[in-house]
């Protein structure tokens, strides 16, 4: 059903577009182009052998699909401009929610991978550390590190502090 109506989308843009440019040819070239488009969006790593012998993997198919409507938009005339337009306005009108999605998702993705990065170059960061002389589980991987139950929150003490410190208690004070 969906493809139906992409293919009745794309045909109502093409004779749109043979209405505004009437001396010209009208054909399905870009409609097809449009649906060639769409299925290496949706299967990009789909192999097609060329003479049978020749495996290459659509997406790379469809670079050069996009390169060649870029170079014939520069240069074709009005007719092939306002034609392009309406395939790749077909695809776009379709695709274009799935472009948007994984264009933020690349941004999400990019924007983790700076902040990891951040961490990284910030080096390993002590996972226990003495509430009282702040010994690190880095600077000491030897010692045990211990949280006091009679303290409130997560107070981490060394060995030679968890028997003999100042118990952190919740203020009488603070509204939960």
């Amino acid at each position: 059903m969906r493809y139906n109506l992409f293919l009745l989308v794309g045909y109502l843009l093409t004779v749109g577009v043979a209405f505004i440019t009437p001396y010209t040819i009208a054909t399905n070239v870009f409609t097809g182009g449009s649906i060639f488009l769409a299925f290496a969006h949706l299967h990009p790593n789909f192999t097609m052998y060329i003479f049978f012998v020749l495996p290459v993997q659509i997406k790379w198919l469809a670079v050069l699909a996009w390169i060649a409507y870029v170079y014939q938009f520069a240069v074709g005339t009005m007719a092939d401009r306002l034609a392009i337009g309406a395939a790749l306005g077909n695809f776009f009108l379709f695709m274009g929610s799935d472009l948007w999605q994984s264009f933020r998702y690349g941004q999400r993705r990019l924007r983790q991978e700076s902040q990891r990065r951040s961490v990284e170059r910030a080096g390993p960061q002590a996972r226990h550390r003495c509430h009282v002389c702040g010994k690190t589980d880095l600077t000491h991987p030897q010692m045990d590190f211990r949280y006091c139950s009679k303290c409130a929150g997560d107070q981490c003490y060394c060995e030679e502090h968890l028997r003999q410190h100042e118990h952190v208690l919740i203020p009488t004070d603070a509204k939960p």
